[in-house]
């Protein structure tokens, strides 16, 4: 199932200690940032996989959007189209296993009136048209599906944080709610809704790091919760286990995670290891493991369903950009990532 994911990605060509495998190369080209199926053309996204073999990439191809279909072995049908628009920017797919799939994204049409749009495509059905959400000033978009078909939307209406958030089943979103933050301009969001309801939005922006919560019956998210300030804005992940918790890691110069408890607020961080780039996977019941890079090197640590994350280990020393995943089918842990790194960058 990873097999595919790492064809979309750049493995580097280093030794890594056990446990770990060989790496393997995704591309024949060392210095490619994105490896894209050469039946697509145009900016494809890192796909979303689905059931047990199924995938899907959104196809940005000047003012065309679509959507291709595929197979985790890397074939692709024809792109179908979405919508033909001007200004796009921040695209977002997302799949909950049935197949639920939905794209967002805005369209910058000047100060005060970008648009965002949301298009859903409940399990073996078509896509519904662009359905407009929002008229603000957007930077950026976030969307999640949960594992009922239910939806959350989140965007920086540039310096605030808003949500709209649509029931598995009801017909349509709810109203538009501004979440009580710190500063958020460009905000790099991350959206996650669990089976029972639950909705979490994490973010960077700004030298903070927060994250809101939606408990089930709430009806709205409660102010958002500080996790870090004063610190340079990095990469922040989320992900989310079948005990409704939420886990989020993020930092610039440190690692750090912050993991939810029983009353869905965010406890106190742990303090992983030096680095920067942190990203998430975790298994269904709970267990974690957090990449990120170090100088050059690519490292991750692991977490038991209820623990928190143990020693560092060195996965190969030449890496960017990484990505992870938990292939539930073959009980292991994928990473992938760039090996396009500062230091052996071709000039430009």
């Amino acid at each position: 199932m990873l097999a595919f994911l790492i064809a979309l990605l750049v493995a580097a060509p280093a030794q890594a200690a056990p446990p770990w495998s060989e790496p393997v190369n995704a591309s024949t080209d060392p210095f490619a940032v994105r490896y894209v199926p050469p039946q697509l053309s145009g900016d494809v996204s890192r796909p979303v996989l689905y059931g047990a073999t199924r995938a899907v990439v959104t196809v940005l191809d000047g003012t065309r959007l679509s959507v291709a279909f595929g197979r985790t072995d890397g074939s692709f049908g024809a792109p179908q189209r979405i919508a033909t628009r001007t200004g796009i920017g921040s695209v977002q797919i997302a799949a909950n296993a049935n197949g639920d799939i939905a794209v967002a994204w805005f369209e910058d049409r000047g100060v005060y009136n970008d648009r965002v749009y949301v298009a859903f495509r409940p399990s073996g059905k078509p896509f519904t048209p662009p359905i407009l959400q929002a008229t603000d000033r957007v930077r950026s978009v976030s969307i999640a599906v949960s594992p009922t078909g239910g939806l959350l939307l989140a965007y920086d209406a540039r310096g605030v944080v808003k949500t709209r958030y649509k029931r598995a089943g009801a017909p349509l979103f709810g109203r538009v709610q501004a979440l009580e933050s710190e500063p958020t301009l460009h905000a790099r969001l991350r959206t996650a809704m669990t089976a029972n309801g639950r909705a979490y939005v994490a973010w960077a922006a700004d030298g903070f790091y927060q994250a809101a919560v939606r408990t089930v019956g709430s009806g709205r998210f409660r102010a958002a919760q500080l996790l870090e300030q004063g610190t340079p804005t990095g990469r922040l992940d989320l992900v989310i286990d079948d005990t409704n918790r939420a886990t989020v890691a993020w930092g610039a110069t440190t690692v750090r995670a912050a993991v939810t408890d029983a009353t869905a607020t965010f406890g106190a961080a742990q303090d992983i290891a030096p680095g920067a780039e942190g990203a998430l996977a975790s298994t269904p019941d709970g267990r974690r493991l957090v990449a990120w890079t170090s100088g050059s090197a690519l490292l991750a640590a692991l977490a038991p369903a209820t623990g928190p994350f143990g020693a560092p280990e060195t996965v190969t020393p030449t890496a960017d950009a990484p990505y992870a995943a938990f292939d539930a089918t073959g009980n292991r842990w994928w990473l992938v990532w760039n090996n396009q790194t500062a230091s052996n960058r071709p000039a430009t």
